[in-house]
């Protein structure tokens, strides 16, 4: 190998191994607080807008829905608008073949709940209190859900 281009390829490798170069961030609208739905409940699912760990794709799945997945990218949001009752959701570590991790909540009508999706040895979905969700939900975009 030329020895000008070893420092440069080995920089390259080691971004590429840390997951510098493979980064997924949310790309859509910043967020924007939604008001209550008559009748329904909101959950805003979001994934804090950090470079650890950016890189490992969280695959989300709602099975009762019928755009029943989304991918949470780094610094990522989805506002799920849904009829109050119970919600089963899942989460998938696509990137590392994680074991999914389940999720279970109980909604009321006109609650606006907010969880939050994070990777740390594995994908963790951890349901978060207004005050403690707005800083870091604020500061993040939105995301695109799987269309059947």
């Amino acid at each position: 190998m030329n020895r000008r281009l070893a420092p440069f390829v080995f920089l390259g490798l080691a971004a590429a191994s840390s997951g510098c170069l493979f980064s997924r961030y949310a790309s859509g609208p910043p967020y924007a607080a939604q008001a209550a739905t008559p009748g329904k409940a909101t959950v805003n699912f979001f994934r804090e807008n950090k470079s650890r760990y950016s890189a490992i794709a969280i695959m989300m799945s709602i099975p009762t829905s019928a755009n029943n997945c989304f991918e949470m990218d780094s610094g990522g949001y989805y506002t799920y608008v849904v009829d109050p009752g119970h919600l089963d959701v899942l989460a998938i570590s696509a990137t590392h073949g994680t074991p999914r991790t389940d999720f279970a909540m109980d909604l009321e009508a006109g609650e606006v709940r907010y969880v939050e999706v994070e990777y740390d040895d594995g994908p963790k979905v951890v349901e978060k209190a207004a005050p403690e969700a707005s800083p870091v939900i604020a500061d993040t975009k939105q995301i695109a859900v799987c269309r059947k």
